[in-house]
């Protein structure tokens, strides 16, 4: 499963290349990021490399704030804006902005 979901992602372009896969990036290329905050499930099996991710930024002086969502699945936020759902209203989509909103201003202390 794993080889057709790279193939999704990546496409043709090379999985190894940072602009697929930031976690390749050198050093060099990370300090440039901008400050990040990466949010994660408790049950995601991508969780490590997520968390490593934010280790290398950190490592490379980046701002970075990490949050892991206690008891939630991988893509636990497509609930809120998956496409491919049959019952979706605006009440939904705008409690999900307040709470992505309400986190980014707490972890970044910065007015958006």
């Amino acid at each position: 499963f794993m080889e057709m979901f790279k193939e999704r992602y990546a496409g043709d372009q090379d999985p190894s290349s940072p602009y697929i896969s930031p976690i390749k990036a050198s050093d060099e290329q990370l300090q440039q990021m901008p400050p990040a905050v990466i949010v994660l499930a408790e049950y995601d099996g991508l969780k490590h490399e997520g968390l490593a991710y934010a280790n290398l930024l950190i490592k490379n002086c980046v701002e970075t704030h990490v949050k892991t969502v206690k008891k939630a699945p991988h893509a636990f936020m497509e609930k809120y804006f998956s496409a491919s759902r049959v019952v979706r209203t605006k009440y939904k989509e705008e409690q999900a902005f307040v709470w992505i909103k309400g986190h980014l201003q707490y972890y970044m202390n910065r007015e958006f």
